[in-house]
């Protein structure tokens, strides 16, 4: 069964280029460049699986994953990955609190990236 992987990074080639590299993987994916069409998109594409960038603004990643939480017309993430340029003491703390499955250091290894898309 194919996982639906949903990325959401502000830098547009990124979230296309992980998009398209996934999909050669035969993952289900699609990359989208803001919070604010997460659920625009989740809604029809319904992703099993969030990576999503700490750069995020208008909602900030934060804000998003507690919107998730609240929204009754998303099914259930099983996975949220976080991408980060620097893992810090603060990000790890607030990826606790919101149950971040993985926090990957950006620029991410995609074999790593890959093992935990198939756990």
């Amino acid at each position: 069964m194919s996982k639906n992987i949903l990325i959401i990074d502000n830098d547009k080639n990124f979230s296309q280029a992980l998009s398209e590299r996934l999909k050669a993987c035969e993952f289900t994916s699609a990359g989208i460049i803001s919070g604010a069409q997460f659920f625009q998109i989740a809604t029809k594409f319904m992703p099993d699986t969030l990576i999503l960038s700490t750069n995020l603004t208008h909602p900030s990643w934060t804000e998003l994953i507690e919107r998730i939480k609240q929204s009754q017309t998303i099914s259930k993430i099983d996975k949220i990955i976080l991408l980060t340029n620097e893992i810090t003491v603060a990000t790890t703390h607030q990826a606790k609190i919101h149950k971040i499955h993985k926090i990957l250091q950006k620029p991410i290894k995609f074999k790593e990236l890959h093992q935990i898309l198939q756990q």
